[in-house]
């Protein structure tokens, strides 16, 4: 006999067995996104460079873009508020394609941690 169509037969489990994550790292996720975060942030902070052309800015968004979901996610016991990688995001978005010295300055201090 088939079952009543319906809800599915695993669901009297609780409604949070769906949300149910197996333990992750940083490292980890950084791996399988493929980004390095420190490096990322190595490169903007000691690059010697005082613009960035329209290839890097893109390459970099996408970069801070996977670093603040990985180290910067809000609510998470272990969000990180420094490197700012998010706050980073949001310099090169409000850019708008300006990719001189004012921007690399603002880069450079969301991702500085000297307190």
């Amino acid at each position: 006999m088939l079952p009543a169509l319906g809800e599915p037969t695993f669901a009297a489990a609780g409604d949070d067995a769906v949300n149910e994550r197996p333990p992750v790292t940083r490292a980890q996720r950084e791996t399988h996104w493929g980004v390095d975060c420190a490096g990322l942030r190595q490169e903007l902070l000691h690059g010697g460079r005082s613009a960035a052309t329209a290839s890097e800015l893109a390459r970099w968004r996408d970069a801070l873009t996977l670093c603040a979901a990985i180290h910067n996610t809000p609510g998470t016991p272990d969000a990180a508020s420094c490197p700012d990688y998010a706050g980073a995001r949001r310099v090169i978005a409000d850019a708008h394609g300006d990719a001189g010295a004012g921007l690399m300055a603002r880069l450079r201090s969301s991702l500085a941690c000297e307190r």
